[in-house]
């Protein structure tokens, strides 16, 4: 009942995050695409010796540069959120995309060049500048997404607050898991074990009804063996 309803929210909003992580995705690639092109070519912080290209022949990077991104996202996994990474784990994966993302275009672009497709080149110090602008402008927007997404789900479906039966190696990892998932609003508050004084043990198995009352438990784990489940 009130678990498989929890957990088909949250698949729910695990399908509405990846969308969200998308359109992210989409909007800081065009920025950095377009901010990188005015930093490299129009703002007069670096020279451009061979002259401003014409602003028409990089529009057609563009598409190819968001599809190479999303593509190589989908193959890191990134969009499929089944747990929340770190931030730093998170910022390698951005900064491994955009890179891999860069030398991709690099190499496209050199071929058609070769085989004249295209008749200009593109700007290595370009590129360069590229890199960094594009992992910024990604992991801040996925940051911000992240936040306002939490907000949003906590203040609709508040927090779950869940007791787990039991400290063994099973109960832990239990516990462990479940932590990943704190986004969603999954707290855990504690444990139930006999005759044991372990932190984080709110009482006896005995004391479930006084425990769940007094610390308003929304779920129970039963992370035992069977021969204890008696």
């Amino acid at each position: 009942g009130k678990k498989k309803k929890r957990n088909i929210i949250i698949k729910r909003r695990r399908k509405k995050l990846v969308q969200f992580y998308i359109i992210s995705d989409f909007l800081a690639i065009i920025f950095s695409f377009l901010l990188t092109f005015w930093i490299r070519f129009t703002s007069g912080l670096i020279g451009a010796p061979k002259g401003i290209p014409d602003f028409k022949w990089y529009l057609f990077i563009l598409p190819i540069l968001i599809f190479v991104h999303v593509v190589h996202f989908s193959y890191q996994g990134y969009y499929k959120v089944k747990l929340r990474r770190n931030r730093l784990d998170d910022l390698f994966l951005v900064f491994l995309n955009t890179v891999v993302s860069v030398l991709l275009i690099l190499l496209i672009f050199s071929y058609l060049k070769s085989y004249k497709f295209v008749d200009f080149e593109v700007s290595h110090i370009y590129l360069m500048i590229y890199i960094p602008t594009a992992v910024t402008f990604i992991f801040c927007m996925r940051l911000l997404i992240f936040k306002v997404f939490k907000r949003t789900y906590l203040k609709k479906n508040g927090i779950s607050k869940v007791l787990i039966a039991g400290t063994n190696d099973l109960a832990l990892m239990t516990a462990k898991n479940l932590t990943k998932y704190a986004h969603f609003g999954i707290e855990i508050s504690g444990f139930l074990d006999s005759g044991t004084q372990k932190k984080d043990v709110l009482g006896d198995y005995d004391d479930l009804e006084r425990v769940v009352k007094k610390t308003g438990i929304t779920d129970l784990v039963i992370a035992l063996p069977s021969e204890e489940y008696k």
